[in-house]
């Protein structure tokens, strides 16, 4: 179930909600303040959703680890590496978003919307942002393909137990 709202999240959010707040319709909602402050609401709106996004995926993370050990302990299945490996990362991945890219991403918004800076000071943190996205989009598609790949791991036959042959566990 952990690999299907982890997938389903990643969908979801790549999307349907990614592409609806960079839509023209969202634009007009928040364009009733302005088209600049409209523009700095939206997307301040979808860097709070991005925020809870990457915590979504870190938590569930998370619970593959969780799962990967407690399967380990409970039944004596060995971890492969490669999985190990690919839940590691995508751990990994999703922390950095949660704590770097999303972070900076907040403060070039701050920085492209403020008019207190100058004009040159505004146009680079857009800049900025507009690569700080780009990187976050990639790492999004990695995170899409590598809980893929996950849930394609889980679904195929595993080894059987090394010491025990887990039957004596069930019911």
């Amino acid at each position: 179930m952990n690999v299907a709202v982890w997938f389903g999240a990643g969908v979801f959010f790549t999307f349907i909600v990614w592409p609806a707040f960079s839509s023209e319709a969202m634009l007009g909602i928040f364009g009733r303040f302005g088209p600049v402050a409209g523009k700095a609401y939206g997307t301040a709106a979808f860097l709070e959703l991005l925020d809870r996004y990457f915590l979504v995926q870190a938590v569930c993370g998370a619970i593959a680890l969780f799962h990967l050990a407690v399967e380990w302990l409970y039944t004596g299945k060995p971890i492969r590496r490669t999985t190990l490996g690919l839940v590691g990362g995508l751990l990994l991945v999703s922390a950095l978003g949660y704590y770097v890219f999303q972070p900076k991403m907040k403060e070039n918004h701050i920085a492209r919307y403020n008019l207190a800076n100058p004009a040159a000071d505004r146009e680079a943190a857009h800049d900025a942002y507009g690569i700080v996205s780009g990187v976050t989009q990639v790492m999004n598609f990695l995170l899409i393909v590598g809980v893929g790949v996950y849930s394609w791991r889980l679904s195929r036959s595993t080894p059987a137990p090394r010491f025990s042959s887990g039957a004596r566990f069930k019911g």
